[in-house]
């Protein structure tokens, strides 16, 4: 598993900021929209690399499943002692069964022509090592023809 992980308290609405604005000039590229929503003053205890991976592998996945343009939301909020990341995109959604394999190891989704595009589908599976490995959660908080939204919830607190 995903054992390199020193926990701190660190700012986790700028950790966010700050991934969303890399992100975001990278994104331009390929004009894919970010609209972000963060509450600010969010803290919680986590290894600031290893969530910067979190944040930047579903970000980078939003736009690979997205329509195109692509279109992608990210929120950060407090949901009682939880610190609650959510990240949408406008793709075609996820089939059930897909659902169950999305975070496998070597899952890739789509047909073999998209499956290339892909890289090695750890994003998900490294995404959800990391999560696990701070007591959190991570998955799939809705899918449908409009996009859907992964959810990653953490022990958080608001300053």
């Amino acid at each position: 598993g995903w054992n390199e992980i020193h926990r701190e308290d660190i700012d986790l609405s700028r950790l966010v900021e700050d991934s969303v604005e890399v992100f975001r000039r990278r994104a331009l590229a390929t004009n894919a929209l970010v609209r972000a929503d963060i509450s600010p003053d969010i803290h919680a205890e986590v290894d600031a690399e290893a969530f910067a991976i979190v944040i930047s592998n579903l970000l980078e996945n939003a736009v690979k499943y997205g329509d195109d343009p692509a279109a992608v939301g990210i929120d950060l909020s407090m949901d009682g002692s939880r610190a609650v990341l959510e990240v949408r995109d406008n793709g075609a959604g996820i089939s059930e069964e897909d659902v169950e394999l999305i975070f496998g190891r070597f899952y890739r989704g789509g047909d073999e022509m998209t499956r290339t595009a892909r890289g090695t589908g750890l994003g998900l599976y490294l995404v959800q090592q990391i999560v696990e490995a701070h007591r959190g959660k991570v998955g799939v908080a809705s899918t449908g023809p409009t996009g859907t939204i992964f959810r990653v919830t953490v022990p958080g607190f608001e300053v």
